[in-house]
């Protein structure tokens, strides 16, 4: 009998409770369902990562290219104190762009007479030590070929270049069993060194170490046959460049284009003109700041 009361009084004790239970499961699951995303939100959330992500990457971009332009400048600045070494110890003079009467294996460059090839090494590049040389690579070269290329023509007779750039008397050289000529320049000869461009930015894939007067022209005066060549715009819409009196700045096309270097290429009478108009933009194409020409490699 007793067991039979308790047996009563659970029953309607749960009944009791089953409105109270019912709406405390309601709250349960109204809280569960408020801890989900939906699909809409989900996307939404997608969507402003998307814009935010847009918005900011090219910034971000933006400073990592400016981070290797100054990569690039403190390189070149490291050139500069080098020359400057070497042509303390030279008597004022330091080694031109190349020798072109050596073969490959006895080539000549300006950079192997500051990195400890033929001369002390002035720049502590790496080269003896079999180093890959980044000082004397523009920061935007990926691989192991190209060096900063050195202004080097000075054929034009009339030009203000001939005047601190100069050829030596021809001499034999056992190296290469036969006579040659070394170039060597003066810097404290030039007429503008604050304004004449001396080393710059050229690409992995024709920087041999030396760039001429806007480019190679296989027909001097015809700007039709013009081939991308010489300085490389590796940096935002601008070239580093390593003037002759020593400072170093970037410098863009507007800014090249009135330089007081001057050359040999797309000279069409006896007054040179002046300025650095023809190079490679970035994408290797090369262009022509004067007359809006592109050219591909």
């Amino acid at each position: 009998m007793i067991k039979i009361r308790f047996v009563l009084i659970g029953l309607l004790a749960v009944k009791k409770l089953e409105p109270w239970l019912s709406r405390k499961s309601c709250v349960f699951q109204m809280k569960e369902r408020e801890a989900r995303f939906t699909l809409i939100e989900l996307l939404v959330v997608i969507a402003i990562i998307a814009i935010l992500m847009a918005l900011f990457l090219p910034a971000l971009q933006q400073a990592k290219e400016y981070g290797y332009q100054t990569l690039c400048l403190g390189s070149q600045r490291q050139v500069s104190m080098a020359l400057s070494l070497y042509a303390v110890d030279h008597e004022g003079v330091i080694f031109g762009d190349y020798s072109p009467y050596y073969s490959s294996s006895h080539r000549h460059m300006w950079y192997y007479f500051i990195n400890g090839r033929y001369s002390d090494d002035y720049i502590g590049s790496g080269y003896k030590t079999g180093g890959k040389e980044k000082v004397l690579r523009c920061s935007k070269i990926t691989n192991d070929s190209g060096y900063y290329g050195m202004y080097g023509s000075k054929d034009w007779a009339t030009a203000a270049d001939h005047k601190w750039m100069f050829d030596s008397e021809m001499f034999f050289d056992p190296t290469e069993g036969c006579d040659v000529s070394w170039p060597y320049y003066v810097p404290g000869l030039c007429l503008e060194p604050a304004r004449t461009a001396l080393v710059g930015c050229t690409r992995d894939k024709s920087g041999a170490g030396y760039w001429s007067f806007n480019g190679r022209d296989t027909n001097a005066g015809s700007q039709v046959t013009y081939k991308p060549a010489g300085l490389w715009l590796a940096h935002p819409n601008s070239c580093n460049i390593l003037f002759v009196d020593g400072h170093v700045a970037p410098q863009h096309p507007a800014e090249l284009n009135v330089l007081a270097n001057q050359g040999k290429y797309h000279v069409t009478s006896d007054n040179p003109p002046y300025g650095i108009y023809a190079y490679i933009l970035k994408n290797g194409i090369g262009y022509n700041y004067r007359t809006g020409a592109y050219t591909t490699p």
